[in-house]
């Protein structure tokens, strides 16, 4: 019983550490860019918003 209350343990332990999708994204695009960009490191990303008018939800 202990065996298995520890393996639960451990592949919860292992499960919260991966990366979310949002950070696997940001680790392709920056892996990408390194490999397209003369100066990589001078680039610098631009902040989006979403406007709400095309958001779809009413105001």
């Amino acid at each position: 019983m202990k065996k298995v209350l520890y393996l639960i343990l451990v592949l919860i332990v292992l499960a919260a550490c991966s990366q979310s999708p949002e950070q696997k994204a940001e680790v392709l695009i920056k892996d990408s860019l390194k490999k397209s960009l003369y100066k990589p490191d001078t680039y610098k990303p631009v902040d989006t918003k979403v406007d709400s008018a095309f958001t779809g939800s009413p105001a």
